[in-house]
């Protein structure tokens, strides 16, 4: 039989709607941090549980939000996942799951349909719709709802109260040590020039060639196979899933990295680190991103104030291995 309020009222000697109160984290609730420790420890001994589906008839709310991501099966979405559905899910909320692959009219009807299912609110993956008549719909999409939502990248700033990660600081620092150490060759190898935009700065600079429309690993190789990858003395890797096979080329072709030649790659994928040699690479910190979005988003839901130019971007962290020179210390940087 299930554990009631009046059970643990009866073993705490206090009227229920106290302990309603204390277990619900009214903030009207006036009860002492003794009281408060009393009734949860009874209400954990006894096994109580809330009831969810009564408590939102009760409020019309429907302890469920909604994430819509670009692509869920890959390693840095699942980062984020973790910790923002765990998190969630332990305050007794659904995480209901979309996926848009950068097309604004799918991202539009996961935003439609889950209005229509009154979430509380709605996370977005928004930084890869890389045309403008994609975010105007989106844009539009979003100012209509009436979900609060939150979100991850820049292309709605201003409009959302958006978290993002400065992709942008892992080019210019790649770039930047390529330089100190007095690199002239310098490969960047990327999948789209707007996702590339954090380099725009570097184009033309006569010491850096990009390769754009590597998107997977055979891109990389049918591109090299005509020899036009000799000669660079640094590359940098917008993905670890093409900088791991490239580094399994370069060493069948008896280059020694990183004497010969220095390899940086981006994503911090989990089986970097058992290259031959070990790949330096930046972690986005998705799992920070994931962590941040459920507080942001939980404590707007419970009525805290997040207004639409909110903006917060955090930087990227380097993890130095053995397929660059200077192996320095693994740099944490500040949001």
């Amino acid at each position: 039989m299930a554990v009631t309020l009046k059970d643990i009222a009866r073993e705490c000697a206090l009227a229920v709607s106290t302990v309603s109160n204390i277990l619900n984290n009214n903030p009207t609730s006036f009860a002492s941090a003794e009281v408060r420790a009393r009734v949860h420890d009874t209400a954990k001994r006894l096994g109580y549980k809330k009831n969810y589906l009564s408590l939102s008839l009760r409020t019309r709310k429907t302890r469920s939000v909604g994430l819509i991501l670009d692509g869920i099966n890959t390693y840095t979405r699942q980062d984020f996942l973790v910790p923002f559905v765990e998190k969630f899910s332990s305050q007794g909320f659904e995480v209901a799951l979309a996926e848009h692959h950068n097309e604004p009219d799918r991202a539009v009807a996961s935003l439609e349909s889950f209005a229509e299912r009154y979430k509380e609110g709605i996370v977005l993956f928004t930084d890869l719709f890389g045309h403008e008549e994609g975010q105007h719909k989106l844009r539009q999409a979003v100012e209509k709802s009436p979900v609060k939502i939150l979100g991850i990248g820049s292309r709605l700033r201003g409009v959302v109260p958006s978290l993002d990660i400065y992709r942008g600081y892992a080019v210019e620092a790649s770039m930047e040590q390529f330089f100190a150490r007095g690199h002239t060759k310098i490969l960047v190898v990327y999948e789209y020039d707007w996702d590339m935009r954090p380099a725009f700065q570097y184009w033309g600079d006569p010491r850096i060639t990009f390769w754009s429309g590597i998107h997977l690993a055979n891109d990389f190789l049918s591109r090299a196979a005509d020899g036009s990858w000799k000669g660079f003395d640094a590359m940098f890797f917008r993905t670890d899933e093409v900088a791991i096979p490239a580094l399994n080329f370069l060493r069948q072709q008896g280059v020694r990295v990183p004497d010969d030649l220095e390899v940086i790659g981006f994503d911090n994928f989990p089986f970097s680190e058992q290259t031959l040699p070990a790949l330096s690479t930046w972690d986005l910190g998705f799992h920070r991103l994931g962590e941040r979005a459920h507080h942001q988003l939980s404590q707007w839901m419970a009525g805290a104030n997040l207004p639409k130019d909110h903006y917060e971007s955090f930087r990227p962290t380097f993890v130095a291995r053995e397929s660059h020179k200077e192996i320095t210390k693994t740099q944490t940087l500040k949001p």
